[in-house]
């Protein structure tokens, strides 16, 4: 099973992949160019996940946040092939951060140990090379998904 997250912003989003070893096709850019991606990854049939980071308006209001929303489901329409998960970013910190309160550097450091504890940015970042910005909470999105679906517990 392979994974593809994805981090919608009102603008730029992310999108990065996850085989359950290591992720592959991070990229972060215009919505356009994620969208089309998204239609290139999806006529290939070993992709069969999609999961986006679920926007949650519990606090923050403005139109910023309701276009993430929306360009969440323009992503969540396009995927024509397969299932589509819509994910917090608590379930997320939960499960990568083991706690819930927890920050986005937390994460990416669980990310990092888990993937490849050798990791440096500059001299050796193996795997991860091209994980920058929000490419890693699209790749924390994916990783979450496929966990849980291997768990049986989405």
């Amino acid at each position: 099973m392979i994974v593809i997250g994805i981090d919608p912003g009102p603008v730029k989003s992310a999108l990065c992949g996850w085989d359950g070893e290591k992720p592959f096709d991070p990229q972060y850019s215009e919505n356009s160019y994620i969208l089309s991606s998204l239609s290139r990854l999806c006529t290939l049939k070993s992709f069969s996940v999609l999961a986006i980071e679920k926007p949650v308006c519990q606090r923050y209001s403005g139109s910023s946040v309701s276009d993430t929303a929306i360009q969440a489901g323009v992503f969540k329409g396009a995927w024509t092939w397969g299932v589509v998960y819509l994910i917090t970013r608590s379930k997320i910190r939960w499960h990568i951060g083991k706690v819930k309160k927890t920050n986005d550097s937390v994460v990416r450091k669980n990310l990092i140990d888990r993937i490849y504890p050798d990791y440096n940015l500059h001299h050796n970042p193996g795997p991860l090379v091209g994980i920058v910005e929000d490419t890693w909470q699209a790749l924390a999105v994916a990783v979450t998904c496929f966990d849980l679906i291997e768990k049986g517990e989405i």
